[in-house]
């Protein structure tokens, strides 16, 4: 098998931007559909698919980070993809058979910005999101936690909100696959691990 970083390189973020311009398009287009349609152009280029759906499967993975302040918290590249374009490149995944899912660092926005985007994205995962806690290394990182995020009662009640909208899923943690994990032992009343 020839592996795809072999014989090409995905657009990065500029190359998106790029193709988007001058065309009166949303950030929806620039970073979703743009992306997408780069990428399918540069594999019929190189003669590794004809298009992305001839790809074997593989999991789209967004870094959301968070859902409020992201022109403060990110950079530019990474903030001008909205929760809204957030959802319709997952769906667009989905429907090209692909797996799904996304980060999200829990400190950076309030419990009611969280619960809205988690419930907003939740419906286009096929794999568990992957959720961190907020680590500040100085105090300008500091300063940027969501109010109340310094205390465990937040993180407990983050986790008790992730909990009730993935639990219908059936999709759960798996602390390995996040090195500031939620979960370690269990999710809601389940059990993760072996006791």
């Amino acid at each position: 098998m020839i592996a795809i970083e072999d014989r090409l390189s995905l657009p990065d973020e500029s190359q998106v931007l790029d193709e988007g311009e001058g065309t009166g398009a949303s950030p929806l287009h620039k970073v979703g559909c743009a992306w997408w349609g780069a990428c399918n152009r540069h594999l019929q280029a190189c003669g590794v698919a004809s298009t992305f759906a001839d790809i074997g499967p593989f999991v789209l993975r967004l870094t959301a980070e968070c859902f409020t302040r992201r022109d403060l918290l990110l950079k530019a590249s990474k903030a001008v993809l909205t929760t809204a374009s957030m959802t319709e490149v997952l769906r667009r995944a989905v429907a090209a058979g692909h797996g799904t899912s996304f980060t999200y660092i829990a400190g950076l926005d309030d419990l009611d910005a969280l619960r809205t985007g988690v419930e907003t994205l939740a419906p286009y995962v096929t794999e568990f999101p992957n959720f961190q806690v907020y680590q500040a290394h100085n105090r300008i990182m500091a300063g940027l936690r969501a109010s109340g995020a310094l205390e465990l009662e937040y993180y407990l009640r983050a986790r008790a909100e992730i909990e009730k909208i993935m639990e219908p899923s059936g999709r759960r943690p798996t602390a390995w696959e996040c090195y500031r994990p939620l979960w370690y032992f269990t999710f809601a009343d389940e059990t993760l691990v072996c006791a």
